[in-house]
């Protein structure tokens, strides 16, 4: 997106990481406009509205991976299950 490409092009970057209780914003580089990114992040997070066009090919294109969870193979459904399992936090 246009935030991430300015920010790296200023040597700057951050990342966002959901979790089951909530999520956490990192931001990292070297340079006093840190602060700046950090509230933009923030800004467009609180602000953020949902398109609902957008919502309906999001849940379309996740129910078909759930669908398609059974066409897999069986060491590949374990792996995620267990990826679901130690992500818990």
């Amino acid at each position: 997106n246009e935030l991430a490409y300015e920010a790296e092009l200023a040597g700057l970057g951050y990342y966002v990481c959901e979790y089951r209780s909530g999520f956490s914003v990192s931001v990292n580089g070297y340079n006093h406009k840190l602060l700046v990114l950090l509230e933009e992040v923030l800004t467009r997070l609180t602000t953020f509205k949902v398109k609902p066009d957008r919502l309906a090919i999001v849940k379309e294109r996740t129910l078909k991976t759930y669908k398609n969870v059974r066409f897999q193979q069986p060491y590949q459904v374990a792996m995620y299950r267990q990826e679901l399992v130690t992500n818990l936090s």
